[in-house]
């Protein structure tokens, strides 16, 4: 299956790379969409324009990641809870743009989206949104684009139709793929929160609990194929970061008696989250046990600061 990543090495040799990185990431994405593929291909207008613009951004940073993540990293990153949405990209991004795909480009990360893009920049109506692009097992595509001052986002959203706005998502406009669905709005949201659980854990410093392994991507190549050097040695277009996070072990349940008078035990596991202060600090809180009534021995995940 092609990636987002194949796409990107074959942009990064297009005839008209310099003439589109001069433009607005709307205008690069379509003029390298039309010189490349035109819009005779499985996937659609949206697809390629956005697949373009994000190259466009991700191509000018001065470091170039394409994050790898495997099966069992991709089951804990799922389950990552957010309930916010950073108004400028964390700093894990390659400039305004990320680039998210499976270690094998073929077992979904999330849902049935194995490559992802999400990249920042203002829409052709001026204000300034994240646009997402997901390539999907085995055919097919997710393209959308919500506001970067949308703030809060959560099931209501989702479930109400708020997280995508109908009024954006326009089937003339070449930034968009609508209108959304109900199963849309859902699964968006499920690949916004991955996306920036990757975003944030990417950024966690702790050795024991963070593997990032780095190696060289596909050679820079000119139009022509060939290979770019420097002191004789190829240049890479990008660099793979590998991200593998080893769960902290629960503790076991130290309880005492309890008076169950009138109370009704339901033990839960909270599921790791990402937590936005007021301040403006995000922390990464580790999974842990909770229940209805309190509990003196209880204990909070561990968090992290980032």
């Amino acid at each position: 299956m092609i990636s987002i990543s194949d796409l990107f090495a074959r942009f990064a040799r297009s005839p008209v790379m310099g003439e589109a990185l001069e433009l607005p990431p709307p205008q690069a994405g379509a003029t390298l969409a039309v010189a490349e593929y035109g819009y005779d291909t499985v996937m659609s207008a949206p697809d390629i324009v956005n697949i373009g613009a994000g190259f466009s951004l991700w191509r000018q940073a001065p470091g170039r990641t394409v994050w790898r993540v495997r099966p069992d990293t991709a089951i804990y990153l799922r389950n990552v809870g957010l309930g916010f949405l950073p108004e400028l990209p964390p700093a894990s991004w390659s400039g305004a743009a990320i680039i998210i795909e499976s270690a094998d480009k073929a077992t979904p990360l999330v849902d049935d989206v194995f490559s992802i893009l999400g990249y920042q920049c203002e829409s052709m109506h001026g204000d300034v949104r994240y646009f997402f692009v997901g390539l999907r097992t085995p055919d097919g595509t997710m393209t959308f684009g919500i506001q970067s001052n949308l703030a809060t986002i959560n099931e209501k959203l989702a479930e109400t139709g708020g997280l995508l706005d109908l009024d954006f998502m326009d089937p003339d406009n070449p930034l968009a793929s609508g209108p959304p669905t109900a199963e849309h709005q859902q699964r968006a949201l499920n690949m916004v929160r991955f996306i920036f659980a990757v975003s944030y854990y990417a950024l966690d410093s702790r050795p024991e609990r963070i593997t990032i392994t780095h190696a060289p991507g596909l050679p820079e190549r000119d139009a022509h194929g060939k290979t770019r050097r420097q002191g004789g040695r190829p240049v890479p277009l990008w660099t793979y970061a590998d991200l593998v996070i080893t769960p902290a072990p629960q503790p076991e349940n130290e309880r005492g008696p309890l008076d169950k008078t009138g109370l009704t035990c339901s033990p839960v596991v909270v599921r790791p989250y990402v937590r936005r202060s007021e301040s403006g600090k995000v922390s990464l809180v580790g999974a842990y046990d909770a229940h209805r009534w309190k509990h003196p021995g209880g204990r909070l995940g561990e968090k992290t600061k980032i």
